[in-house]
C-alpha cells in the first residue's frame, strides 16, 4: 500500500499531534491554589463606640498642650534671645480611623509669629495618637510661643 504525499503529511501530522498531546498530558504539574490571606481586623471601633467630635477635638487639644513644653524647650529655649519673638502658630493634625497621626504641620499667623521658631516647630517629630475616632479626622489647634 502506497500513500499519496498529502496522505503521508496528514498521517505524520496526526502522529506528531498525538505524541505531543500524550507527552504534555503526562507532564502536567499540579498548580497550587492561590494563598488565602487572613482577614484583617478593622482597628476602628464600631460606629456606636466612636467618640463625639467634641471629645476628639478635646483629645487633640490635650495632645498639643502636652507637647507644648517639649516644643518650647526645643525651639524657644534654644533660640537666640536677642532675635526670638513671641508668636502665635497653628498646629494642623490629621489622624486616620485608628487614631494614628497621618499629617502634621505648623502654620504661621501673619505678622504674629517668628519664622525661625515656626521652622523649628516644623522640624519636631510628632508621634501623636488619639482614641480611634472610627473615621479620618483633621484639626487645627492654635499655640503660642513661649
Amino acid at each position: 500500500m502506497r500513500l499519496s504525499q498529502s496522505s503521508s503529511i496528514l498521517l505524520a501530522s496526526v502522529i506528531i499531534s498525538l505524541g505531543l498531546y500524550l507527552g504534555l498530558r503526562s507532564s502536567k504539574t499540579e498548580v497550587a491554589p492561590p494563598p488565602t490571606t487572613p482577614a484583617v481586623e478593622d482597628p476602628a471601633p464600631a460606629p456606636e463606640e466612636w467618640p463625639t467630635q467634641e471629645q476628639t477635638a478635646a483629645e487633640v487639644t490635650a495632645v498639643v498642650t502636652q507637647a507644648h513644653p517639649r516644643w518650647k524647650a526645643a525651639c524657644w529655649d534654644t533660640a537666640d534671645p536677642a532675635t526670638r519673638q513671641p508668636g502665635r502658630y497653628i498646629s494642623s493634625l490629621a489622624f486616620d480611623a485608628s487614631g494614628k497621626l497621618t499629617i502634621s504641620g505648623i502654620g504661621e499667623i501673619r505678622d504674629g509669629s517668628d519664622p525661625a521658631i515656626a521652622q523649628c516647630l516644623r522640624m519636631q517629630v510628632n508621634t501623636f495618637t488619639i482614641s480611634p475616632p472610627g473615621h479620618p479626622v483633621a484639626y487645627e489647634v492654635p499655640i503660642r510661643m513661649p
